[in-house]
């Protein structure tokens, strides 16, 4: 007898020795796949029976447990820690925290679309950067699609509040532009700046567009002997308020960069 689905008993059907089998997704694994909970009893109505059962001893565990925003937050912050490098986990902690200060106490079963765009608008109007804006989102959603994987909420709330037009936030961010020098103040810089580490450091950053961790985490061998050049392979980041060198922020982050002809002895003089 063929296998069927029905009345959302599961996947229930008949063996070959006479007895019946069924099976019931509940839940995902750690690796992505559905976890298939199975079932054999000597007749289909014993069956359905052991199946309406464990089905009412998970709901009723839910009930009893209401498992809020901060909870939930803080076991799937620390079931991400394998899949990221150590600097990033280590910075999720400061966007995990302003999320958790926002639905913490909530039953995350209680949380609405229009709940997550009051949120993020309300960030808007306090003049948190696009950027922070963007990664409260995104980390929204992945805690929810980890609850929906879970059973813990019938589906994400947080993949239906679209994300902000980048023009439009742009405009109501309180007119913050982005910072950036403009040629008369590198000039100025380039003339006021001393003549020790410090100040040719900048110069560097200001005629290379090296990043400051980048420049941090440079040695003597990762600079042309005459200036002409800079090998970027590596870099500082902070892991839990520390400083630690490791790869570049990106594959494409690994570089050589040329140095302009009449700049290349500050290269030289960081060397």
């Amino acid at each position: 007898m063929p296998g069927k689905r029905a009345n959302g008993e599961g996947y229930v059907t008949r063996t070959k020795n006479g007895k019946w089998r069924g099976q019931l997704m509940d839940g995902y694994t750690d690796e992505g796949k559905r976890k298939i909970i199975s079932f054999t009893a000597d007749t289909k109505a014993e069956l359905l029976q052991k199946i309406r059962e464990y089905k009412e001893a998970r709901q009723s565990v839910k009930n009893a447990l209401p498992v809020t925003f901060g909870q939930w937050a803080d076991q799937w912050y620390a079931d991400y820690k394998p899949q990221v490098a150590r600097s990033t986990y280590s910075g999720y902690r400061f966007t995990l925290k302003l999320l958790k200060e926002a639905f913490g106490d909530r039953p995350i079963a209680e949380i609405l679309p229009m709940d997550i765009s009051a949120f993020l608008n309300l960030l808007l109007e306090e003049g948190w950067s696009q950027s922070k804006i963007s990664k409260c989102r995104a980390m929204l959603i992945q805690i929810f699609d980890a609850a929906e994987q879970n059973q813990l909420i019938p589906r994400n709330p947080a993949r239906s509040v679209k994300p902000f037009r980048r023009d439009w936030m742009e405009e109501l961010a309180h007119g913050n532009k982005k910072d950036a020098f403009t040629e008369e103040e590198v000039e100025i810089l380039f003339r006021e700046l001393p003549d020790d580490f410090l100040g040719n450091s900048i110069r560097l950053l200001l005629v290379t567009g090296m990043r400051v961790q980048e420049l941090l985490a440079l040695t003597a061998k990762d600079i042309a002997s005459d200036g002409s050049t800079i090998d970027i392979n590596k870099a500082v980041k902070m892991v839990d308020g520390k400083p630690e060198i490791g790869p570049p922020k990106s594959r494409n982050s690994v570089r050589v960069i040329p140095v302009p002809k009449d700049s290349r002895h500050l290269a030289a003089y960081l060397r």
